[in-house]
């Protein structure tokens, strides 16, 4: 029990073997053990949530008054507890994995600690959840809680008189519509529950551009409205809803949202009212079941004074001068240069370490700071992100490539397009004309054993399919 013991105070395996001058490989069999003797704990928080319950196991003094938690950081806390992750929290209460990440740093910042274990212990210590759950017992509860949520949501807010429903006759303070740089946009999808899109942001496309060209930024005659439709593209990868906003003028809507590939991007639309345009702000907001509080609208400036009434919590207008220019590519060091090009190539971390001479962490370190330079999302990403920027050298991944390349089906190079600078989920899937996740995944796949026959790895595959030109690369997003 000392070994648990130390793992409840936030001790690492090392530190716990430091601690107790044990062997590492000591430290690691009795965690093993304990967990096995718990009934297949899934890990060290669980274990301790279970080990927490019985009579002779020593149990620490709660500090200070227990802190404030809100409903569903408590409810966290008990996933937690019950050997949960940061993917049954997204999955239990039915939120965006951004969303469930700044929940689960909401609950280590109420306990002042950096570790899942010591946030559960300090819970367990005043007695703020139970600990003896499993994840099954927990799915009525989260259900209860999301149900819960979504009634709190439909709350209309109050108007002057408080009367539910009455639109607000000013914008709350700190409401002053901005008028942004399409390049910033993305960024406001960060605080954004939903995104309120007015058909006129829409307007103005030229020509139909293809899914791979708008998530690239390859979409010729660039714009205002192609910068939108991008934006709308990475909410539905957030897992973000969007609600389109039709003015009372507009005789073909559906023209515009299929010049722009959005048919199937809107889990709203609502059309203005001639005498109170805000309404339909407000109205999207409560077919979301949200509050227009939590919404960010996008629109032209002149419409930005009508949206504001609505209460949102930001409106971003868009203007003709708004222009696009790339954001310079982050400088790389030779070595993380050189772990970029033998990922494209389809090695391991093991063997990149290998090649390099260096330890596996020194290599997970480097692929995880060229994930944040890039701001994407894993090493397929980045891969594609250094090829379109000229940042690596190709030369020795083309000359792996054999004379002729396997044919791919449309929608294979759709998937690996999409792949290659977003998030792989139903929303993005339905966009390629896929119906179902699965289906888009078993497509992936199949790209993957095409491309990648030796190798089978996402990255390997991405980088082949553009240095043959058969996707585009993705190019930096826009900024100003």
């Amino acid at each position: 029990m000392g070994v648990l013991q130390q793992a409840g105070h936030g001790g690492t395996t090392e530190q716990i073997a430091k601690a107790l001058k044990l062997p590492v490989h000591t430290v690691r069999r009795h965690l093993r053990s304990v967990l096995f003797a718990l009934g297949g704990a899934k890990n060290r928080i669980q274990a301790y949530a279970l080990a927490w319950q019985f009579e002779g196991f020593p149990r620490t003094v709660p500090v200070g008054e227990a802190p404030h938690l809100t409903e569903q950081q408590q409810f966290v806390l008990r996933i937690w507890a019950a050997g949960g992750t940061r993917v049954d929290v997204q999955r239990l209460l039915r939120i965006s994995p951004d969303a469930a990440y700044a929940l689960g740093l909401s609950a280590l910042h109420a306990f002042h600690a950096d570790r899942r274990i010591v946030a559960v212990r300090g819970a367990l210590e005043h007695g703020l959840i139970p600990g003896d759950e499993h994840l099954d017992s927990l799915r009525e509860a989260a259900a209860t809680l999301a149900t819960a949520g979504a009634d709190r949501n439909h709350a209309r807010p109050q108007g002057e008189e408080g009367e539910p429903g009455t639109p607000r006759s000013e914008p709350r303070r700190g409401g002053i519509a901005e008028e942004a740089p399409t390049g910033h946009l993305a960024n406001q999808l960060r605080t954004a529950n939903a995104l309120l899109i007015h058909l006129d942001a829409l307007a103005g496309v030229p020509e139909a551009v293809t899914l791979a060209q708008l998530l690239n930024g390859a979409a010729t005659a660039p714009g205002p409205a192609h910068v939108v439709a991008r934006l709308v593209h990475q909410a539905l990868a957030r897992g973000i809803p969007c609600a389109l906003i039709i003015p009372p003028g507009a005789t073909d809507p559906a023209k515009t949202i299929e010049a722009v590939g959005l048919c199937a991007a809107w889990s709203a639309a609502v059309r203005q009212d001639r005498p109170d345009g805000s309404a339909a702000y407000s109205g999207a907001a409560t077919v979301l079941g949200l509050l227009p509080e939590t919404c960010v609208v996008v629109c032209p400036a002149d419409e930005a004074p009508t949206a504001l009434l609505a209460g949102p919590q930001k409106v971003l207008t868009i203007t003709a001068r708004a222009a696009l220019e790339r954001t310079a590519d982050p400088q790389l060091s030779s070595r993380q240069r050189r772990v970029a090009e033998l990922c494209a190539l389809g090695l391991t971390d093991e063997r990149i370490a290998d090649e390099l001479k260096v330890s596996v962490f020194i290599v997970c370190n480097d692929m995880a700071v060229l994930r944040r330079r890039f701001e994407v999302h894993d090493r397929g990403h980045v891969v594609a992100r250094v090829i379109g920027a000229g940042l690596i050298d190709t030369t020795e991944l083309r000359a792996t490539l054999p004379a002729e390349l396997p044919k791919l089906e449309e929608t294979e190079k759709a998937v690996l397009a999409l792949v290659s600078a977003s998030v792989l989920d139903a929303a993005s899937a339905r966009l390629v004309g896929i119906t179902t996740l699965r289906e888009a995944r078993n497509t992936l796949l199949r790209a993957i054993k095409k491309l990648s026959p030796s190798h089978r790895r996402r990255a390997h595959a991405v980088a082949v399919a553009i240095v043959a030109g058969i996707i585009p690369a993705p190019v930096a997003p826009a900024r100003r």
